[in-house]
């Protein structure tokens, strides 16, 4: 597309295409908005005010404008990652050329052409000539699917049947034919690389391209988005409060936010595999709106500072204000007025980006910047200019999107764009001083100077980093826990005695988030140690109880946020009140007394233990058992599915439109009995692969306390005329136990020696949590969480790499991140 054509111009289909390589995206509603867009901007343009849609904001034309001018700054050569890297030499759109490669001719003549010959013709095809694109079709079909060559026949290495594969793909979309890129694109298709494609024998080998990521816009956290605000808000001193100020609760639990809080202008929705994808997160319409908000809110509350003056226009008092940090090139141009010189804007904008962005603006930016603002300042006056600027540089795509671009060929990432790439994988902030300066100094263009850095991030405990606790989040899925409703009814039966009335609203006796708390902290002790992080997490019985959340401060219990000269360490007894009785029994820790509801010895850093013989890791914590199940029962079905894609590293098919995925309303039935249904052969072929994992489960109910039967209803005495009150009325539901199977079986694990019969959940996570396949499969979830892309075949090396260094440091999560932050999938970009 030519990039010369003026802005007002451009249909609706040239308009998406340019704001998607501009890093803005116009979403579903893109050819609906783009004319009103169009208009607005140009209305801009000549300095007339359209008809608004809305009377929101004033300067909403000057803002989009804006927003453009500093969309427009940003590299040329950003692409969003919407299909796999491909191998080096990428087939042209010549059909004859696509599919005459070495690779995949070698592969069609080694293990199909001898059978599939215009002599043989096995099955009436004939592969010694080029296929139409019909069998093209049906080639790649039973190549993907393992159908082809037959288990009789030789077989391709995994590597040689991945760049294949990677091949085919070429030479159907060649021919036209649209497939299903989600493969590589889709959190839930992560494991559709072949496993031992990346960790079996000729991973590596000679043809096979080097590893990298294609260039891309990776569109940051939230929190990282409020952080920077947070520490601008900080370093001005604005008169606005911070992002990360909790809100006060009133009523049932409903937040309210401090007046004039700024918030980012997206979230993450919460789903079973990772959020966080680059290649899936864009900034649409109602984004950039709210980002339009923001920057003209900062940019009002930094001139109103600059002034002396606070937000609701009384000035600051003398004894309040402090030396703050002030732009002065920007204050001598709105000093200057309209005499201020081409040389003072250059300057005003060169030191608004530095001390706004931490970087100084390249060429291209302070000539765009300063003509806009030249013809600003002299249009309407300097203070109209400033905030113009600021609105601009707040604006920009590079503080809403991590910008990972290349030039021609391969890559590694320009220094600035590495130092925010290194910050924000690790601490969901800007570089820090250090980085940031190394950057400045060019020493970030070797693997050596970039260990230096990601190694001293990691080792320094006073820097946070919140992103090692997000991934076990998502990994573990155990915040999912809050999400799922228990009734009252169900909770008193399951329950062991509370002591307490139970409360589900704002004030509740039973709250999911006391267990998550406390998972969270477990894995926060378990990072901090950094020794066998994997195998700890599948088979300590450690746990600590009460743990303070600073997110939801008026939903927890702070102990000792009242007390006096008590120092944080020093036990103490607590009588715990009704809403936090719960996670002590159910944990059955042996320093909690029942009866009295004492919890003795307690500090928040304490770790108690919990019995050996009735919970081994987070997938006994009543967190992940909640996490899995639904509102009235067990999940094995999920817990199942979970254990086979997050540590066996397999897939599970989606379930096909047709299938009602019901269980029979047998409740006088254990939950194994009513799963019978799984075993019809239609749906076997599926179930097979997580029923037998998840339900040795059933040794928990579904808000985790250990069990040895199984609750059931018992119709007999449900039905029973006698069934009656005192005063005359039936007395509902009884109930009786059922004898508890807690067998399953491993099967079909790509691990001999983790296939067979397991007989309770204790003896499946022994055999996981030993498993040299588990831990690969491990190395495959931290890579993606990290990298924010699924793996591809060409990351195989990285990946062996990176699981050598978790060995070798003796299962060091922090000797894994470094080798991955340090490889080539992490540092070079490809345009291609």
């Amino acid at each position: 597309m030519n990039s010369d054509i003026p802005f007002t111009e451009l249909t609706s289909d040239q308009l998406e295409r340019r704001s998607v390589l501009k890093g803005i995206t116009l979403g579903a509603g893109g050819p609906l908005l783009a004319p009103l867009l169009q208009k607005i901007v140009a209305a801009a343009e000549v300095n007339v005010t359209p008809p608004e849609p809305c009377e929101y904001l004033r300067f909403l034309p000057k803002l989009i404008l804006a927003f453009a001018l500093a969309a427009c700054c940003c590299s040329q050569g950003i692409v969003a990652q919407e299909a796999p890297f491909e191998p080096s030499k990428a087939p042209k759109e010549n059909q004859k050329e696509a599919a005459d490669s070495q690779h995949l001719r070698s592969f069609l003549d080694t293990y199909c052409v001898r059978c599939h010959n215009a002599k043989k013709q096995s099955g009436k095809v004939t592969l010694d000539q080029w296929p139409d694109v019909q069998l093209w079709q049906q080639v790649f079909a039973v190549v993907d699917g393992g159908e082809m060559p037959p288990e009789d026949a030789k077989q391709p290495p995994p590597v040689e049947r991945a760049v294949a594969l990677r091949w085919m793909r070429q030479v159907l979309k060649s021919m036209g034919v649209a497939l299903d890129e989600s493969a590589t694109v889709a959190a839930n298709r992560g494991n559709s690389v072949d496993h031992d494609a990346l960790f079996g024998t000729g991973v590596g080998k000679a043809g096979t391209p080097a590893p990298s990521t294609r260039a891309r816009l990776w569109r940051l956290t939230p929190k990282a988005y409020e952080n920077f605000l947070d520490e601008k808000i900080q370093q001005f001193q604005l008169d606005l409060p911070l992002c990360s100020q909790k809100p006060k609760e009133y009523g049932f639990g409903m937040p309210h936010l401090p007046q004039g809080q700024l918030k980012a202008p997206w979230s993450f929705t919460p789903q079973w595999d990772f959020t966080n994808y680059a290649q899936t997160l864009r900034v649409g319409e109602s984004e950039i709106e709210i980002q339009l908000r923001n920057a003209k809110a900062m940019a009002d509350a930094i001139l109103l500072k600059f002034a002396g003056k606070l937000r609701n226009g009384k000035p600051i008092s003398p004894s309040k204000i402090k030396e703050g940090d002030r732009i002065a090139q920007l204050d001598a141009m709105m000093k200057a007025g309209k005499a201020t010189t081409s040389d003072q804007v250059r300057s005003a904008v060169s030191e608004t980006f530095s001390k706004i962005l931490g970087r100084e603006p390249d060429a291209d930016e302070l000539a765009r910047y300063s003509a806009v603002i030249q013809k600003e300042l002299e249009a309407n006056g300097t203070e109209d200019a400033a905030r113009q600027l600021l609105i601009a540089v707040l604006c920009t795509p590079r503080l809403v999107y991590r910008v990972e671009t290349t030039g021609d060929g391969r890559r590694i990432l320009a220094p600035h764009d590495l130092a925010r790439a290194i910050a924000f994988t690790l601490t969901d902030s800007e570089p820090d001083a250090t980085l940031l300066q190394a950057a400045k100094e060019n020493r970030l263009t070797t693997v050596e100077q970039v260990r230096e850095q990601v190694v001293r991030i990691l080792d320094d405990k006073t820097i946070e980093k919140p992103r090692l606790l997000q991934f076990f989040r998502e990994y573990f899925g155990h915040h999912a826990a809050k999400e799922v409703f228990k009734d009252e009814q169900t909770l008193r039966r399951l329950l062991p005695n509370f002591g307490g009335r139970l409360v589900l609203n704002s004030d509740p006796t039973f709250n999911a988030e006391f267990f998550v708390n406390d998972t969270d902290q477990l894995i926060r002790w378990v990072i901090k140690e950094d020794k066998d992080v994997l195998h700890q997490l599948l088979t300590t019985n450690k746990i600590f109880v009460l743990a303070y959340n600073p997110d939801l401060p008026s939903r927890q219990s702070d102990r000792r946020a009242n007390l006096v000269n008590v120092p944080a360490d020093m036990p103490m007894d607590v009588k715990l009140a009704a809403y936090e009785r719960h996670a002590p029994n159910l944990y059955e820790i042996g320093d909690y007394d029942p009866k009295t509801f004492t919890l003795t010895g307690w500090t928040p850093e304490r770790i108690y233990d919990m019995p050996a013989e009735h919970r081994m890791g987070i997938l006994t914590h009543p967190s992940w058992l909640m996490a899995q199940s639904s509102n009235t029962d067990n999940h094995p079905i999920h817990r199942g599915k979970w254990i086979r894609e997050k540590l066996l590293g397999q897939r599970i098919p989606d379930v096909p439109i047709t299938v009602d995925a019901k269980l029979p309303d047998e409740p006088h039935n254990t939950l194994r009995t009513r799963m019978q249904v799984t075993r019809e052969e239609y749906c076997w072929k599926c179930h097979k692969q997580m029923d037998p994992l998840g339900l040795p489960f059933e040794q928990f109910n579904h808000v985790g306390r250990f069990r040895t039967t199984e609750e059931v209803v018992d119709n007999e005495k449900t039905n029973d005329k006698k069934n009656l009150g005192k005063d005359g009325k039936p007395m509902g539901t009884r109930y009786t136990t059922a004898p508890l199977d807690t067998t399953g079986v491993l099967d079909g694990t790509g691990d001999p020696k983790l296939d067979g019969e397991v007989k309770d959940p204790f003896d499946l996570i022994r055999r996981l949590a030993a498993s040299q396949r588990v831990e690969q499969v491990f190395v495959r979830h931290v890579f993606r969480f990290f990298m924010g892309r699924n793996e591809t075949v060409e990351d195989g090396p990285v990946l062996v790499a990176a699981h050598q260094a978790y060995r070798d440091s003796g299962g060091s999560l922090n000797a894994l991140l470094a080798s991955l932050l340090t490889s080539d999938s992490f540092l070079s970009r490809t345009k291609e």
